[in-house]
């Protein structure tokens, strides 16, 4: 079985991602990790769940950040991809909501996933105050390199 999928956003980045099958064997349900990823480009959104599902990750979806929320509070996953710039609700307004909400949600890890390089003092502020694990610039970074710092996140 082969999947191969590309993302370009103009013209700055290209992600290819082909997988030839699960070869390993698959975890134990109970020991699989659990990723929210919550991005409103489809095709991005696709590609990270595709690889991390691959890398054999457990892995829920929503496209913008009320859905996020919604299934954020519902699984309680054990990390989340959140992109900032989305529709209904940011990943900033998403992630403040959770931690405001307290108990899981005050802890669990988050990586912001973006384009927008942080230059804005309030802007840096803002992801200081609520402790994510990461700050991603998409087009500066690749698919495996994403999928390396979410496996380092997680074996803290």
């Amino acid at each position: 079985m082969g999947c191969l999928f590309l993302y370009a956003e103009g013209g700055r980045s290209v992600w290819m991602v082909y997988t030839l099958g699960m070869t390993d064997p698959v975890p134990n349900a109970a020991d699989v990790a659990t990723i929210l990823v919550v991005e409103d480009e489809t095709s991005l959104r696709e590609a990270l769940s595709l690889t991390l599902t691959h890398e054999g990750f457990k892995v829920l979806t929503a496209e913008n950040g009320t859905q996020g929320l919604k299934i954020a509070l519902d699984a309680k996953p054990d990390l989340l991809l959140l992109d900032i710039r989305m529709p209904e609700m940011t990943g900033f307004q998403m992630l403040t909501r959770l931690r405001d909400s307290g108990g899981w949600g005050l802890h669990v890890p988050a990586v912001f996933l973006t384009n927008i390089s942080m230059s804005d003092d309030d802007e840096k502020a803002d992801v200081a105050n609520l402790e994510p694990k990461m700050y991603i610039v998409k087009s500066d970074t690749s698919m495996q390199d994403i999928v390396a710092k979410v496996k380092t996140i997680l074996q803290k």
